[in-house]
């Protein structure tokens, strides 16, 4: 019994391993990267977000990349406005 034990408590290791195969800040990037160019994202200063560019979204995230050991008050949430739907002027 034991064995069987071990055997599933490496394949469940292995398989976090595999859906862990990136990090947070790749995932941010690509999912910018893959948006319209015209399409609003929040971002967050402090406790609170704000409708943003995409491409200010990006300048941010590249920044908070190549400032790898300071922590940086500005986080990405890449949910993106519909298009019908009327966005709050104000960053």
């Amino acid at each position: 019994m034991s064995n069987a034990n071990k055997q599933k408590g490496k394949s469940e290791a292995d398989l976090v391993d595999k859906l862990n195969y990136k990090n947070l800040s790749d995932v941010m990037l690509h999912e910018l990267t893959c948006l319209k160019a015209n399409r609003q994202v929040y971002l967050k200063r402090g406790g609170t977000f704000f409708l943003s560019s995409r491409e200010e979204a990006l300048s941010v995230l590249k920044e908070k990349k190549s400032q790898t050991g300071e922590k940086n008050s500005k986080q990405i949430c890449t949910r993106a406005t519909p298009p019908g739907e009327k966005s709050p002027k104000g960053k």
